[in-house]
């Protein structure tokens, strides 16, 4: 994997390009469907037989920039402070 890169412009859209250019293409946010001012992490994972799953995270972040923020300091979750 290569090092994800904050993009300049800083949209749900530009972010997930960046994440799957370095490599975490099992990574996407969106908006939360039940709060449009919050983010909502998706990740692909495998249960023990290797069928995939999705695991859905709502965060307390209300941007893209603030959760590629957290993300390029290593943090993978919440944003609760």
């Amino acid at each position: 994997m290569t090092s994800f890169i904050i993009p300049a412009r800083c949209t749900i859209k530009s972010v997930n390009a960046a994440l799957k250019v370095a490599g975490y293409g099992d990574i996407e946010i969106i908006y939360d469907v039940y709060n449009y001012h919050r983010i909502t992490v998706e990740h692909r994972c495998y249960d023990q037989f290797d069928q995939p799953y999705i695991s859905s995270q709502r965060t307390r972040l209300a941007s893209a920039r603030a959760w590629a923020e957290r993300f390029a300091d290593g943090r993978f979750d919440s944003g609760e402070q």
